[in-house]
Formats: C-alpha cells, sequence, structure tokens
C-alpha cells in the first residue's frame, strides 16, 4: 500500500493544478474491486477535497468468467456510493456488442474494448484540457449531473461510431445527438424506454454553438 501512495503523491506534485482522480477498472475481479476500493478510501484520507471519477466495467452473465464475479461488483458497488464522485458505468455486453455491431470486429479483445473507454474519458476530459465555447472541469460535472448523493453512476455513448475500414462520411450535429440516445450508442445495457434525469452532450472539433442548440 505503501508504494502505490508514494507514486501518487510524486504524480500530485508534478500537477500544476489537481483537479482530481480518474480510476479504471472492472469490478469482477478481486484486483479490480478489492484492491481499487482500498485506493479510494486512501484516496479519500489524504485528497480528500479531490473529486474521484470511476470509470468502471461491469461484469455480464454472458462473458462471466467467474461465479463470483456478481459478489465482487456487489460488494465493490457500496464503496463506489461512498468514496467516488461519480462512476461512469460500463458492461461487458454493451462494450462487446458495440465493437461487434458497429465497430465491425468479429472477435473483440481487450484492447479494443479499452480504446471504446478511452474514448469516453477522452472525450468526458476534453473541455478540460482544450479550450471551448464553454469549458466544465470536474466540479462543473458533478453539480450538473449528480442530483443526489446516491445518484453518482452515469451512462455514457458513443457518436458517431464508425468501423475503421470504413469511409468517415460527415454527420450533423442533429444526427450525431439522436444517435448518442440510441441504446445500440450506449455502453452499458439498459431497458429500450429510459428517461434521464440530466444529460451532458461534449461535441469535440469544428462545431458552433447555434448548431448544438438547435440539435438539443
Amino acid at each position: 500500500r505503501s508504494q502505490y501512495i508514494d507514486s501518487i503523491r510524486k504524480i500530485v506534485e508534478g500537477c500544476d493544478s489537481l483537479q482530481g482522480f480518474f480510476i479504471y477498472h472492472g469490478l469482477g475481479g478481486g484486483t479490480g474491486s478489492g484492491v481499487t476500493q482500498g485506493l479510494l478510501s486512501t484516496l479519500k484520507a489524504y485528497y480528500g477535497p479531490k473529486s474521484v471519477f470511476n470509470m468502471c466495467i461491469f461484469p455480464s452473465q454472458r462473458f462471466s468468467s467467474s461465479i463470483l464475479e456478481p459478489y465482487n461488483a456487489m460488494l465493490a458497488t457500496s464503496d463506489l456510493v461512498e468514496f467516488s464522485q461519480a462512476t461512469f458505468v460500463f458492461d461487458n455486453q454493451a462494450l462487446y456488442n458495440l465493437c461487434e455491431t458497429s465497430l465491425k470486429v468479429e472477435n473483440p479483445h481487450f484492447p479494443c474494448i479499452n480504446r471504446v473507454v478511452a474514448q469516453v474519458a477522452s472525450a468526458v476530459t476534453s473541455s478540460i484540457r482544450f479550450n471551448g465555447a464553454l469549458n466544465v472541469n470536474m466540479d462543473a460535472i458533478q453539480t450538473n449531473l449528480i442530483p443526489d448523493a446516491k445518484k453518482k453512476f452515469l451512462t455514457a455513448s458513443l457518436s458517431p461510431v464508425h468501423p475503421c475500414a470504413s469511409p468517415k462520411l460527415p454527420m450533423r450535429v442533429t444526427e450525431m445527438t439522436q444517435n448518442a440516445f440510441n441504446p445500440d450508442s450506449t455502453l452499458r445495457t439498459c431497458a429500450q424506454k429510459r428517461k434521464h434525469i440530466a444529460t451532458c452532450l461534449m461535441y469535440r472539433g469544428d462545431v458552433a454553438t447555434s448548431e448544438v442548440a438547435s440539435a438539443t
């Protein structure tokens, strides 16, 4: 434990303006669920005021490799409620479906799955790293998306998603926005009919504010 505390401390000391922490882990295995929860409590003790965002991959029945995965995920979720300010929920089923149907990958492997999660993390932090019409930091994401201390589990989606080999056809802002709410673009398995308490749409590239207003 002291080793990773020292590693975190060195990284933090090299930051000019630390906003918080992003933790990427799965909840099915012992390391992703157990060790990560110890890390969360440590961050709370050492860096209490700083935000902690979790990118969590929940196990699914189709791709389960151990009967203990549901128990690990259930026990770890309680610590996420206590120590994490926002948790982005992914599940293996939705990630594999996206790779197979949208990216046309016949047998998705871990690097492919990880790239999808990385795209979400890149989009979430893009307004922190680049200038734009509206810059949103980690505190603003919490303020706008987290209505209650226990309602902090967020659903992410990607739009557009194209196979690498296919030509990149232009897509209008309205089409991208509508596609983001399509269940096929959602990175967790959920009901077809659902309601949203709050929504944050982050556009990257040359997108005019007027186009966003008309699309939403």
